[in-house]
């Protein structure tokens, strides 16, 4: 009799893809957590220095995902993401804020996991709260291809006080999960009194 609840249990329960370190558009991810480097760096490169990069014209807000204003150059490098995209791969994201994820096969939600390290420019500690934060306000504010793609998802919930679930509704597809791990993670603390669709100057 147990056996056969067991069997019932395997067949009934979700199929779940093997749980790698990262997420890839197809096929399997190339690097693994064990991984200390990504192959196209050199580890062993000297530490320090600056970069100067150069841009024609000015700016008129410090808010990159909103469509008002001209943002200056290079706002992209300031927040962080759920995961991250690597250059040796074509479509492949790996943990940066998240510290893991989980996806069933057919790929109709994804959780993310946050990794206890992860900390903003102030040294506070980002949570779950803050991806909720973020995901609803680009959703409702940001930018129109972020609309776009987040409009599929039904839920955002917190599962557990570090994981936050997504489930897709009608019109996702393999790439959904993806772009979802891309979203930017606004800090809930230092947004939730600003109008978010108005240009800002504010650091």
């Amino acid at each position: 009799m147990r056996l056969l609840v067991f069997i019932l249990i395997l067949l009934t329960a979700p199929a779940f893809a093997k749980s790698p370190y990262g997420l890839a558009m197809h096929g399997d991810a190339k690097y693994t957590a064990t991984d200390k480097h990504l192959t196209y760096a050199n580890p062993d490169a000297p530490k320090g220095g600056s970069l100067h990069h150069a841009a024609i014209g000015t700016f008129d807000t410090v808010n990159p995902y909103t469509i008002k204003g001209k943002a200056a150059e290079g706002l992209g490098l300031v927040y962080d993401r759920l995961m991250a995209r690597v250059w040796d791969e074509p479509f492949t994201m790996y943990p940066i804020i998240a510290k893991s994820f989980d996806m069933p096969e057919d790929r109709s939600w994804i959780s993310f996991t946050l990794d206890p390290r992860a900390r903003f420019h102030d040294g506070t500690p980002i949570t779950a709260d803050d991806v909720l934060f973020s995901f609803e306000t680009l959703r409702d504010f940001g930018r129109p291809n972020m609309r776009n793609i987040y409009k599929l998802v039904t839920s955002a919930q917190k599962t557990a006080p570090d994981t936050v679930k997504f489930t897709f509704g009608a019109g996702y597809d393999r790439e959904t999960g993806l772009i979802i791990a891309m979203m930017p993670i606004l800090s809930k603390t230092d947004w939730q009194d600003k109008n978010f669709d108005q240009t800002i100057l504010t650091p």
